[in-house]
C-alpha cells in the first residue's frame, strides 16, 4: 500500500493526555498506517495511504476531541502554541471575578440566598462562557473514557459549583470556580509563552527561506515568483540584500554571499560561476545568477528545519515513562478523588468537608508538570543546540553523548585540513642549498607532475613569499609509483621513493622522519636531502582534544593512513590509542569489537566516507560540509565545520540530561506531596482548591523555567 506522511499543526491540546487521546483517534480512522502527536511542539504526523483519506477527514476527526488541525506547508514556521492575547485576558477575567465573589464572602446575605446566588451566577457566567469550550470537551472525554487535564479542570469546576449551591451554610466557595480557571489558564498562558521562546530559533530558520525570487526567462527579463514555484533548473537573479531562494549554483556574474547561518564564518565568500550556494544565504553585494540545484524539502535548510523538528519530538528512555504514566494519571487521580470523598465521610466529616477534600485533589494534580518534563527539555536543548551550529538528529543522541562514551575520530579531513603540506623539510649535511632554493628546485622538477606534493610545494612557496616561476625542465621522466627525474642546468635530479633512489644506487640515511610521506631528492649520485608530505592538523584540533580530556573522555583514533602516521598524529593531539591502515571495513570490525564489550562509542568522522563508521557507531557525529552522506548516515552534524563544537555537544547533553532529570524529580515530588496534602491526610493542614489550581499552575512553570536554562546555559 502506497503510504506518504503530512503534517499538521494541532491547536488545543492541554497535556500528553490530549496528545495521546488525539494519536489514538487518528490511529483508528481507516486509512492512516500510522499516527504521531507531538504535545511540546503541538504537530501531528499521520501516515496514511491518501487515496482513501482527505485533510477534511482529519480535520474532523481532531475537532470532535476539541482540537484544531491546520495542514503543515513547505516551509511553515512552527506555530504559536495557542492565540496568547486570548488567554491572557481569560485570567485577567477570571482573578477579577474571583476578587469580586472573595469580597462577597464578607456581605450578609442572611435570609436572601436567592439574591446571593443570583449575583453569584451573574458574575460567574462570563468566566464559565470564556472557558466553555474547554469545559465541554473535558466533560465529554471523561464521557468517552478518554479524560484528559481537561476533564480534571471540569470535574474541579462542576464538583465547586455543586459545592456552592448546596453549602450548607448558604456561603459556598463559588470564589473557587474563578480561580481553578484563572491559574490554570495562567500556567497554561506562561507555559505557552515559554515554549513559544524555546520554539524561536527554529521559526527564524524558518524565515530565512524568501517568499518571491527573481525568475530569469529565456528572453533575459526576470519575473517575481514564489519560492514554492520554482523547479530544478530554473535560474534566478540576486541583487544584494536578497536571500538565495533556494541550492543552487552560480552560472553567470559575482556576487559576495553570508553563509554565516551554515558555517558560521562572519565573512562572505566570493561565489562565482560554479560556486555552489545555499538556500536562505544572504546576498552581501553583487549580482549573480544562479541555477536551481535542490527545491523543497530537499534543498539543505529545509533538511536541516525537518531534522531538527523530528529532534524535537522524539524522546530518550528516561522521558517516555512519563508518557506511559500520564495515560492512566487522570484515571487514578479521579479514582483517588473518589477514595479520599468515602474516606473522609467513613472518618465522620461532613459531606460538604469531604467534598472539598476530594475537589481539591482532583485540581491540584494535574499532570502537567510531569508531562511538560522531557519534552520543555528536549525542546531547548537542541534549539540550543541549533542555535550553536549542532544539528541533532535524535534526542537519544543528548542522552548517550552524556554518558561519556568513547570517542573515535578518523584522521583525514576530520582532525586534519584534509589538504596535502609540506611539514618538515631536512637537507643532506653536505649540501650547500639553503631551505628556500631547495623547495625552488623542487617546484621546477614537480612542475610537469600531476603527484599531490607539487600543489603542496607550491603553498610552501606562497607560505614563504617566494616566486612561483618554474624552471625550464629537460629530459623529464616518470617512474610510475616511485617518482620523477629531469635535467636542470646541466645536472639530472631525482625526486621520489628511497626505492627510487635505490635504483640508482644512491644511498639515502637511515634517520629519515616516519610521520608522513617523504620524498628524497638526489643529484647524480648525491643525496641532496628529503621533504615530509602530510595532512596539517586543523588549527582547533589540539584545544577540542584536551577540552575532551578535561571532560574524562577517552579517545581513539581509526586512520586509513600508515600506522606511523597514526601514530605521530596521536602523539601530537594526546589521542588515548590509535590504528592505522584500517580500510572502511577494518573500521566496522574494530567498532563492533568495542560495542561487544560493552563500551559506548561515538564515531566522528567527515560525514562522506566515513558513512558506515557513523552509522555503526552508538553515536555518529560528522564533522564537515553537510553533504547528503552526513544528514542521512550521522545522529548529529556538525555546520560549521569547527572541532570545538564537539565538547560542546558533550557539555550540553550532560546539562540536558540533568534538567530532564531534575524536572522529573520535581513532577514526581510535586505530586507525592501535593496530593496528601489535599486529601488532608497531613495533620492540620488543609489546602482550599482555589490554592490547589495555584500549586499546580506554578509546577509547570517552575519545569519550564527551569528547562530554559538551557537556552542560555555557558558552554
Amino acid at each position: 500500500m502506497p503510504e506518504t506522511t503530512r503534517q499538521y499543526d494541532i491547536t488545543g491540546m492541554h497535556c500528553t493526555g490530549c496528545a495521546a487521546n488525539l494519536e489514538r483517534k487518528l490511529a483508528q480512522i481507516p486509512g492512516v498506517v500510522r499516527a504521531k502527536v507531538d504535545f511540546a511542539q503541538g504537530q501531528a504526523e499521520v501516515a496514511a495511504d491518501w487515496r482513501q483519506l482527505t485533510d477534511d477527514i482529519v480535520f474532523e476527526s481532531t475537532a470532535k476531541l476539541g482540537f484544531s488541525a491546520r495542514r503543515r506547508t513547505e516551509n511553515a514556521a512552527s506555530p504559536n502554541p495557542a492565540p496568547p492575547d486570548r488567554e491572557f485576558w481569560v485570567v485577567c477575567i477570571n482573578l477579577l471575578t474571583a476578587a469580586v465573589l472573595i469580597a462577597l464572602t464578607f456581605c450578609h446575605f442572611h435570609g436572601h440566598f436567592a439574591l446571593w446566588l443570583g449575583l453569584n451566577a451573574a458574575l460567574l457566567l462570563p468566566c464559565l462562557i470564556g472557558n466553555a469550550k474547554k469545559l465541554y470537551y473535558g466533560l465529554l472525554a471523561l464521557i468517552r473514557g478518554i479524560p484528559d487535564m481537561n476533564s480534571l479542570v471540569a470535574v474541579g469546576v462542576l464538583g465547586a459549583l455543586l459545592g456552592g449551591v448546596f453549602a450548607p451554610d448558604g456561603h459556598g466557595h463559588f470564589d473557587a470556580v474563578p480561580m481553578i480557571l484563572a491559574f490554570t489558564s495562567l500556567g497554561k498562558y506562561l507555559e505557552q509563552r515559554a515554549r513559544r521562546r524555546a520554539l524561536s530559533q527554529l521559526n527564524t530558520l524558518t524565515s530565512l527561506l524568501p517568499q518571491f525570487a527573481l525568475k530569469l526567462g529565456l528572453d533575459g527579463k526576470t519575473e517575481r515568483v514564489p519560492v514554492s514555484a520554482l523547479a530544478v533548473g530554473d535560474r534566478v537573479r540576486l541583487i544584494p540584500g536578497d536571500r538565495v531562494p533556494a541550492d543552487g549554483v552560480v552560472v553567470a556574474d559575482l556576487a559576495y554571499i553570508d553563509q554565516s547561518m551554515f558555517t558560521g564564518e562572519p565573512l562572505s565568500v566570493e561565489a562565482g560561476p560554479g560556486t555552489a550556494v545555499l538556500g536562505g544565504s544572504l546576498c552581501r553585494d553583487g549580482v549573480a545568477v544562479i541555477e536551481i540545484t535542490q527545491t523543497g524539502q530537499d534543498a539543505l535548510l529545509n533538511r536541516i528545519i525537518a531534522l531538527v523538528r523530528t529532534a524535537q519530538s522524539s524522546k530518550p528512555r528516561i522521558g517516555r515513562f512519563a508518557d506511559r504514566a500520564s495515560r492512566y494519571f487522570v484515571w487514578g487521580i479521579l479514582l483517588l478523588a473518589l477514595l479520599t470523598l468515602a474516606g473522609h465521610l467513613l472518618a465522620g466529616n461532613t459531606a460538604f468537608s469531604a467534598f472539598n477534600y476530594a475537589l481539591a485533589v482532583t485540581v491540584v494534580s494535574c499532570p502537567c508538570a510531569l508531562a511538560l518534563a522531557t519534552p520543555a527539555a528536549l525542546i531547548c536543548g537542541i534549539g540550543r543546540a541549533a542555535r550553536e551550529k549542532i544539528l541533532v538528529k535524535n534526542a537519544e543522541v543528548l542522552e548517550k553523548t552524556a554518558q561519556h562514551p568513547l570517542v573515535a575520530f578518523d584522521k583525514t579531513g576530520t582532525l586534519t585540513n584534509g589538504r596535502p603540506m609540506l611539514t618538515e623539510i631536512r637537507l643532506a649535511p653536505t649540501s650547500e642549498m639553503t631551505e628556500n632554493e631547495f623547495v625552488t628546485l623542487l617546484n621546477s622538477l614537480e612542475s610537469n607532475s600531476l603527484h599531490p606534493v607539487k600543489f603542496a610545494i607550491a603553498t610552501e612557496l606562497a607560505r614563504r613569499n617566494l616566486p612561483n616561476e618554474p624552471a625550464e625542465i629537460t629530459d623529464f621522466k616518470l617512474y610510475p609509483g616511485r617518482g620523477i627525474s629531469g635535467r636542470l642546468d646541466g645536472v639530472t635530479y631525482l625526486v621520489g621513493s628511497a626505492r627510487l633512489l635505490a635504483e640508482h644506487r644512491i644511498a639515502v640515511p637511515v634517520d629519515v622522519p616516519v610521520a608522513g610521506t617523504v620524498f628524497f631528492a638526489a643529484a647524480h649520485d648525491r643525496y641532496l636531502g628529503c621533504v615530509v608530505l602530510g595532512d596539517e592538523l586543523r588549527s582547533e584540533a589540539r584545544s577540542a582534544l584536551a577540552e575532551l580530556r578535561q571532560l574524562g573522555l577517552k579517545t581513539l583514533l581509526l586512520s586509513g593512513d600508515r600506522k606511523t602516521t597514526a601514530s605521530a598524529t596521536a602523539q601530537r593531539l594526546g589521542i588515548d590509542e590509535s590504528f592505522g591502515e584500517l580500510l572502511p571495513q577494518d573500521k566496522l570490525r574494530l567498532i563492533r569489537e568495542r560495542q561487544q564489550q560493552g563500551q559506548l562509542l561515538a564515531m566522528v568522522g567527515d560525514g562522506v566516507n566515513d558513512a558506515p563508521a557513523l552509522m555503526q557507531a552508538d553515536i555518529g557525529i560528522a564533522i564537515g560540509s553537510a553533504t547528503a552522506a552526513a544528514l542521512d548516515a550521522a545522529d548529529a552534524v556538525i555546520l560549521n565545520d569547527d572541532l570545538r563544537q564537539l565538547p560542546r555537544l558533550f557539555r550540553l547533553s550532560s546539562q540536558c540530561l540533568r534538567i530532564i532529570r531534575q524536572n522529573l524529580f520535581w513532577a514526581v515530588i510535586y505530586n507525592l506531596a501535593a496530593i496528601p496534602a489535599a486529601a488532608g491526610l497531613l495533620p492540620g493542614v488543609a489546602i482550599p482548591p482555589a490554592y490547589c489550581a495555584l500549586a499546580m499552575a506554578a509546577s509547570s512553570l517552575c519545569v519550564m523555567a527551569n528547562s530554559l536554562r538551557l537556552t542560555r546555559c555557558k558552554l
